[in-house]
């Protein structure tokens, strides 16, 4: 099984965020990260879904966003896979 959904489920995947080292710790993934949610909506999708790492070895490994920061977005583990965790948000349609 690969780290992406299986094909029947509606779900938007996030694998990589890059931000500037200047701009890090400033919520700015963390705004992305709610952008991303909200186009997923917009497009009609049921789940956002992200592949953070359990134990990025530096800065350079959390490229696809601190798993502390998907926990504090509404996120929770989906699927432990190894060396990293896919974690899935429920999204809310409007209405």
């Amino acid at each position: 099984m690969g780290p992406g959904p299986d094909k029947a489920e509606r779900v938007g995947s996030i694998v990589c965020f890059v931000i500037a080292s200047s701009h890090r710790n400033q919520g700015v993934a963390s705004q992305l990260l709610n952008t991303a949610c909200n186009k997923f909506v917009q497009k009609g999708l049921e789940y956002a879904e992200a592949y953070p790492i359990k134990k990025p070895q530096s800065a350079a490994w959390d490229f696809p966003g601190p798993l502390l920061m998907y926990l504090k977005n509404g996120f929770s583990t989906h699927r432990d896979a190894d060396w990293y965790l896919v974690v899935r948000k429920r999204l809310e349609t409007p209405g």
